[in-house]
């Protein structure tokens, strides 16, 4: 996620936009090993977490996209 990060701040993005699936937050699964490579055995909550503290700290809004509910 760092270097995902440091790439945007390197060329001036401001903000992202996540698309999140209701499955995923209503199930808060815990990630596969195969998956996400440093996400790896976290809740999908805790990564959507921790990403958003970390876009947050480098000073990038976050917004949350959600298609269907």
């Amino acid at each position: 996620m760092s270097d995902y990060i440091n790439f945007l701040v390197q060329h001036r993005f401001n903000s992202v936009r996540l698309p999140l699936s209701t499955h995923w937050i209503l199930s808060n699964n815990v990630v596969e090993a195969s998956q996400c490579g440093e996400y790896a055995s976290m809740r999908h909550l805790d990564v959507l977490d921790d990403v958003l503290t970390r876009l947050q700290s480098a000073g990038i809004f976050a917004l949350l996209d959600m298609h269907t509910a």
